[in-house]
């Protein structure tokens, strides 16, 4: 300690050795670290005794913030009243990005678990997983109808400037005309029917 406090005497007042970053910024990273945004009566909160910290999959803010909230209730369930105790062993299950965030939200801001859960929905809510729904799945279903009828539109009317062609080979070609091995080609030779020399779109 003594060849720490001689280091710091020798620097300058208000001024950095080289190489140091600016002191302002060390203090306010430490006071970041240091600070806590619960209220009065969680930060005198003790958790019982024997408590254990579950082992959490952390969260870095890449991932559905929702999630982490449903997994971490899930793990603290036998202490799922205790609004001070999930409150304070929360930041033990974020890490990177998020935990720098989690000490920088202002002192006195968290009076409940409600609280801290919609402050941190909020600030990663862009890393929402959209749940799909039927609407979605008849866009995907538009979208297939539109990039079949487009290939049709080629391949058919180059199929009448052909004097001799049976409707093997063009069924071949059209194959050929979209990714072998892929779902979408898989589903078209399951579901494409012919009727009276013409193709009919069964899909």
């Amino acid at each position: 300690m003594r060849n720490v406090h001689s280091h710091l005497a020798e620097r300058p007042a208000g001024r950095n050795l080289p190489n140091e970053p600016p002191i302002g910024s060390i203090s306010k990273r430490l006071d970041d670290m240091l600070s806590t945004p619960f209220c009065s009566h969680m930060t005198h909160y003790e958790p019982p005794r024997g408590f254990l910290v579950p082992k959490f999959s952390t969260y870095d803010g890449t991932n559905d913030p929702f999630d982490h909230i449903m997994h971490y209730r899930q793990l603290m369930t036998l202490d799922i009243g205790n609004d001070a105790l999930l409150c304070k062993v929360f930041p033990a299950s974020l890490q990177g990005q998020a935990l720098s965030w989690f000490h920088r939200l202002p002192p006195n801001s968290i009076d409940n678990f409600r609280d801290l859960s919609e402050a941190f929905v909020g600030q990663y809510l862009c890393s929402t997983r959209h749940k799909q729904n039927i609407s979605t799945l008849q866009k995907h279903k538009n979208e297939r109808q539109r990039i079949l009828e487009g290939i049709c539109e080629t391949i058919w009317p180059s199929r009448t400037q052909i004097e001799v062609c049976s409707m093997d080979a063009v069924l071949q070609i059209f194959k050929r005309s979209i990714c072998p091995g892929t779902p979408f080609f898989e589903s078209l030779a399951k579901k494409a029917s012919y009727n009276d020399g013409r193709f009919v779109q069964t899909c």
